[in-house]
């Protein structure tokens, strides 16, 4: 009796644990592109104000909260590097499990490839 109780709770753990996991994880992405969301906004009003964009996240430290600043929040790391022109962010998961995201002045969020820039892809002709 005990031996069937065990194996349906198994089976039940089975079934529900990777959900559980997989909700985590869009959870946490969810919140990498909410965080990217704040930098795009802090870089409007930081251009608005300067005249060109921020070049690094400590730039925006004002107008971003700490944790973003100091490049980590929620399980992504965060790094933005720019010229005043143009500026480009890039969200990378610290356990890896997650894809990295990237983003720009263009205000796009798309899968990125780490620290890496995406491939720029031609418009279908």
């Amino acid at each position: 009796m005990a031996c069937i109780f065990l194996m349906v709770i198994g089976i039940a753990a089975a079934i529900v644990l990777p959900q559980i996991f997989q909700s985590r994880s869009r959870d946490a992405e969810l919140r990498a592109i909410q965080s990217i969301r704040q930098l795009q906004i802090a870089q409007s009003n930081f251009r608005a104000k300067h005249g060109r964009y921020a070049e690094s996240l400590d730039e925006l430290r004002p107008l971003i909260p700490g944790d973003l600043a100091a490049g980590v929040s929620g399980r992504y790391r965060f790094q933005m590097t720019g010229d005043g022109m143009s500026y480009a962010i890039r969200a990378v998961p610290l356990d890896g499990r997650r894809r990295a995201l990237y983003s720009d002045q263009t205000l796009g969020i798309r899968p990125g490839l780490g620290l890496q820039p995406p491939p720029v892809v031609s418009p279908v002709q």
